[in-house]
């Protein structure tokens, strides 16, 4: 459940990602501002909108979620400490993918070769004692890891032993249905140089590092504040889903509005009309590729993803019937307090564009339904 409901928020990354339209409607045309109540930018096709039945406090319209789901009581909301804990491993875990892409490569040129190293090579092939074609680096160096890399027969494993430097003979058979018919089934020699071993080195984790490396796309200035949000973040992402599927499972809902469920469904549509026109491709090879294998139309897609699109209606009705209950109204601070948190800048225009403000203020008013089902948590 905890990735279905999440089909409509893919349009909000899509766009976000992509900052332009290709193939949407005049710029202008339904533009709003950071205090308007803009509609958005429409699909080309559909004429579909984000804000589509959404009222500007971020309501579905003409809608009373509380007649139609009846909540559980909050003081049972109960959750073991130990499921949402985060340990010092998940944090480190988390830290190192992010090094990962600052890694330094070295060039060691000593040691010898082992299972599992990432060498740099040289090749030439021969068949015959006759070079053939395609079957040499020409001297560019080429880098593969013993173990993991795919290569002929046991070619890498026959690095295994020999030092940097060194010069010698690779044999292997090539496959029969190699695909070439000038090697297919043939022995083969490959007369290989070892360059170099490539170690990975981290950096150093230190202020100085985060603040010139991160800062721009994570806007932290030192490790304590990069630690701190990967916590928050990890903690979140056990702690979440565990309410979200507590609330779903322990609320009744009498009926999901048809509206609810057709705007999932032209959401998804335009989320990939949107990306095929980014990308200047048809929608049966984005289709394919994003959404399954043999789908080629949008009702090819819908008839997948039908019930995601009810669930995830579903969870939008039961989130807005946590806010009736609490009473919650979406003020410009809480606006830019969402988006403090959730993009570093209260400034939220370039999103109304693209969104309008009725769907601003649903997201809004769900995430500040969330943060009551946060405190209402009662921890063992």
């Amino acid at each position: 459940m905890n990735n279905l409901k999440k089909v409509l928020c893919l349009g909000l990354v899509l766009i976000l990602l992509l900052g332009t339209f290709t193939g949407c409607k005049n710029e202008e045309e339904g533009k709003g501002s950071g205090s308007g109540t803009g509609t958005g930018i429409s699909s080309s096709s559909t004429g579909f909108t984000y804000s589509d039945g959404i009222t500007d406090e971020g309501m579905w319209e003409g809608l009373t979620a509380l007649d139609l789901v009846t909540l559980p009581d909050f003081s049972t909301l109960v959750i073991k400490k130990a499921d949402v804990t985060v340990t010092e491993d998940e944090m480190q875990e988390e830290i190192n993918t992010i090094l990962q892409k600052y890694v330094e490569k070295l060039e060691i040129k000593e040691g010898v070769i082992a299972d599992g190293d990432t060498v740099n090579i040289d090749y030439i092939g021969f068949i015959d004692d006759k070079e053939f074609a395609n079957g040499s680096t020409n001297g560019a160096g080429t880098e593969v890891t013993i173990g993991v890399t795919s290569y002929i027969d046991d070619f890498l494993e026959q690095l295994i032993g020999h030092k940097p430097g060194d010069t010698f003979y690779v044999e292997v058979t090539f496959p029969e249905d190699y695909g070439n018919e000038e090697v297919n089934g043939k022995d083969a020699r490959f007369l290989t140089t070892i360059n170099f071993i490539v170690e990975e080195k981290l950096p150093e984790l230190t202020d100085t590092f985060v603040k010139e490396k991160l800062q721009e796309t994570y806007l932290w200035t030192t490790v304590a504040e990069m630690r701190a949000k990967i916590e928050k973040d990890l903690y979140e992402a056990k702690l979440l889903p565990l309410i979200e599927d507590w609330l779903i499972d322990n609320s009744v809902v009498s009926e999901v509005p048809e509206e609810m469920v057709e705007y999932q469904k032209e959401g998804n549509h335009f989320y990939f009309e949107t990306l095929a026109n980014y990308y200047k491709m048809d929608l049966a090879t984005i289709l394919g590729m994003y959404v399954a294998y043999g789908v080629e139309t949008f009702e090819d897609m819908d008839v997948l993803y039908q019930d995601a699109y009810k669930e995830t209606a579903q969870y939008f009705l039961v989130m807005q019937a946590v806010a009736e209950k609490e009473g919650l109204k979406v003020t410009e601070e809480d606006r830019k307090a969402y988006f403090k948190e959730s993009s570093g800048s209260e400034d939220y225009s370039e999103v109304i564009t693209a969104y309008g403000m009725p769907y601003v203020n649903m997201i809004v008013l769900n995430n500040m339904a969330m943060d009551k089902l946060v405190e209402a948590v009662i921890f063992q």
